[in-house]
């Protein structure tokens, strides 16, 4: 995360706005040609290629060179567009660079938002387990044939968002989903003790009873 906040801090208006034109652009290309950020952005070629090397060093654009010359986002770069909505909406003020946790398939981290209150910043990282595997499995995917792994990361964190708000709102135990942003969700920190490193519980079965309630 270090490098990614790092980067984020070092981008300007324009640099965010051509992440932006990758990302649209991404939808009609397996790589995202220079002609087309040019005539997306309105800009010379030449101040598009200047631009699109420093995001390339920042290792945000992956670049590709064949018939043409192209680009795609990276996992940075993701984090990087989806950060910068959600700063910007007043949701995030600050991000710890340690995880709180990773697994298969997100990162979560601790942040605050500009107020103070501590949260929960979850990534959803699709593309670390098998991408045949996510569109066997996963639903809401369909038969879309032409879908990146980043895509697919927003569409389980719009899932999850929509999840968390209908189960908050019947009063279910999860934590409270205060916005979300492309695949990033932010939601209320649940204070406790994970199970296993409570060996021994006073009333085990009100316990068991709570469990299953939720």
């Amino acid at each position: 995360m270090y490098a990614t906040v790092e980067a984020f801090k070092s981008l300007s208006e324009e640099e965010f706005k051509l992440l932006r034109s990758i990302e649209v652009g991404m939808a009609k290309f397996m790589y995202v040609p220079v002609e087309y950020l040019s005539s997306f952005t309105k800009w010379e070629e030449e101040r598009v290629i200047k631009m699109l090397k420093k995001l390339h060093e920042l290792g945000l654009v992956q670049r590709r060179k064949g018939a043409y010359i192209g680009f795609i986002l990276t996992t940075r770069g993701y984090d990087c567009l989806a950060l910068n909505a959600l700063v910007k909406r007043g949701v995030i003020g600050s991000l710890s660079l340690k995880p709180l946790g990773v697994g298969k398939e997100s990162d979560v981290y601790e942040g605050l938002t500009p107020s103070g209150l501590r949260i929960a910043v979850k990534f959803h990282r699709l593309g670390r387990i098998s991408f045949r595997a996510t569109r066997r499995y996963r639903i809401y995917v369909g038969d879309r044939r032409h879908i990146s792994w980043l895509y697919q990361s927003r569409l389980a964190a719009e899932r999850e968002y929509e999840a968390l708000k209908i189960l908050y709102d019947a009063k279910v135990e999860v934590p409270k989903p205060i916005s979300h942003n492309r695949h990033v969700v932010v939601m209320d920190i649940i204070e406790g003790i994970p199970l296993f490193e409570k060996p021994r519980l006073k009333e085990p079965l009100n316990v068991l009873i709570r469990v299953l309630g939720n």
